[in-house]
């Protein structure tokens, strides 16, 4: 059988968890695979397939799946040339800071739920809010412990650095930079400080040796996609994810 057991994730929801890993299936094989996981005590299935994959409303009633998830993957080349030259506020009164290596503080646990607004995991009703909310904590502190990620900036105002208006998070291995986590204060938005996290995070990459970036968010998080593809970033992949409730 095609599936996987997710022991963080189980752990984490308190509930058996496991995955699909083989994306291309018919009608009848996903069925068959579905009940196979209830019958093994399995509760939630995850599934990303293609988009162009129409799955059954027949199927879906009967595992109590929908989809939950468009997961777009970015890709950009990183042009900056000088990874030593300072980048500027768009509005001169912005000031990026790099976080230093300790736990996260309330402001950015704050930030961390934001980034989570179109989650798969937001938008499932059957997840408790709790869990959503202690899991985004717990990528954000990991993060900044660099455990998760090997940097992370947070953008304030020169008049009060001690507010963070943004927040990114990144990691650099193998010629390619990944952004993990990227948020910014509603109040904030609008006024320039996603374009400066994500030059700032960019010259980083560079200073790292890195050639590639990359990025993953949700095709419905509209915001981000476009900062992206301001930023240069094309269009990769996209995946579309179910969760099938086989046991509710």
């Amino acid at each position: 059988m095609s599936v996987t057991p997710l022991p963080w994730d189980s752990q984490h929801f308190e509930i058996p968890i496991a995955q699909i890993i083989a994306p291309e299936l018919n009608d009848a094989e996903l069925w068959d695979i579905l009940s196979y996981t209830k019958g093994k005590g399995y509760r939630l299935v995850y599934w990303a397939t293609s988009p162009d994959r129409n799955v059954p409303t027949t199927l879906l009633r009967n595992f109590s799946g929908f989809l939950v998830d468009r997961k777009v993957n970015y890709r950009g080349e990183l042009t900056v040339k000088s990874p030593s030259s300072q980048i500027k506020s768009p509005s001169g009164h912005l000031k990026v800071i790099e976080h230093p290596q300790s736990p996260a503080n309330q402001q950015l646990l704050s930030l961390a739920l934001l980034a989570g607004g179109y989650s798969r995991f937001h938008i499932d009703p059957h997840i408790p809010s709790e869990k959503l909310v202690s899991m985004y904590h717990i990528w954000i502190n990991r993060s900044t412990l660099h455990e998760l990620a090997d940097v992370v900036f947070v953008v304030a105002n020169y008049s009060n650095i001690h507010e963070y208006l943004g927040v990114v998070t990144a990691s650099a291995k193998d010629g390619i930079g990944k952004i993990g986590l990227i948020a910014v204060q509603k109040e904030s938005q609008g006024q320039g400080v996603g374009t400066l996290l994500i030059k700032t995070v960019h010259q980083w990459m560079v200073s790292q040796g890195m050639n590639i970036s990359e990025v993953v968010t949700q095709r419905d998080n509209v915001p981000a996609c476009k900062l992206y593809e301001r930023s240069g970033y094309l269009l990769a992949s996209l995946q579309h994810y179910y969760h099938f409730w086989v046991q509710l």
